[in-house]
């Protein structure tokens, strides 16, 4: 798609900062039917983040960031997780890399700065996170991660009602992953090693990866990030998603 080749492809303009609603343009030009109405069934959708932080701002009148530092950070001392492109970062973060593969040639493309590492890997430090905004332009420490990630488990941040409305579970838009459980903003895995299920989320973006699950029934939060990525690469695991699934959760 276009926007793919432009945001995080061979298209790129490296010294572009996109606009909060620039990636919208993209789902706007046609009138696309609904896939199903409202609360009958879940599609994990950017493009709904994107509009959260919009509606945020819309109803506070402030910036999103302000928001969410003032409800969330601020009161669980995350204290070094920024918006990149739309804020400043203190110091520097690592180089970061994404997987070369023919799918993400064909889906994709790679930009012409962008060298090539190997013949599986290209670095992409030059690009930046703003096509993301706040459906995955964040970057952060896995301290924070663990930080957010309890609180979340433990429902210290959310009143009872709204703590069981985020671990309802609602249907896929695709049940093909019976393994898979999604509820708001997160989804438990289960059975995913040794009769243990996992609740979080993962994510990855150009030249980054992540995963943040805790194990149901303990206190035990596990945080892996990389700075390789594999988005649009075609590889079913990510790396990431392997060493999670084969070396962390069975150290448990």
């Amino acid at each position: 798609p276009d926007w793919i080749r432009k945001g995080r492809g061979k298209d790129m303009n490296l010294d572009h900062i996109w606009s909060k609603t620039e990636t919208l343009d993209y789902v706007s030009q046609d009138n696309f039917p609904a896939d199903f109405q409202p609360g009958v069934r879940y599609s994990y959708s950017n493009t709904n983040y994107t509009i959260l932080g919009l509606i945020i701002e819309a109803v506070t009148g402030n910036g999103v960031m302000t928001e969410i530092r003032k409800r969330l950070f601020q009161p669980l001392h995350i204290n070094n997780t920024f918006l990149e492109s739309f804020e400043e970062i203190p110091g520097e973060y690592v180089h970061n890399y994404h997987y070369l593969t023919p799918q993400f040639r064909n889906n994709a493309g790679v930009h012409e700065d962008f060298p090539e590492i190997c013949s599986y890997l290209f670095e992409s430090t030059a690009a930046n996170l703003s096509p993301e905004w706040v459906a995955g332009g964040m970057v952060s420490t896995a301290s924070d991660l663990v930080r957010w990630a309890q609180t979340l488990r433990t429902g210290e941040l959310l009143g009872p009602s709204m703590q069981k409305e985020f671990f309802t579970y609602y249907p896929p838009e695709e049940p093909n992953d019976s393994q898979m459980k999604y509820m708001q903003g997160i989804f438990r895995l289960e059975d995913f090693y040794n009769g243990k299920d996992i609740i979080g989320h993962s994510g990855g973006t150009l030249g980054f990866s992540a995963m943040m699950f805790w194990v149901e029934d303990t206190d035990i939060v596990i945080v892996s990030l990389a700075n390789v990525g594999s988005m649009h690469s075609g590889l079913s695991r990510s790396p990431v998603w392997l060493f999670y699934q084969e070396v962390l959760v069975p150290a448990v």
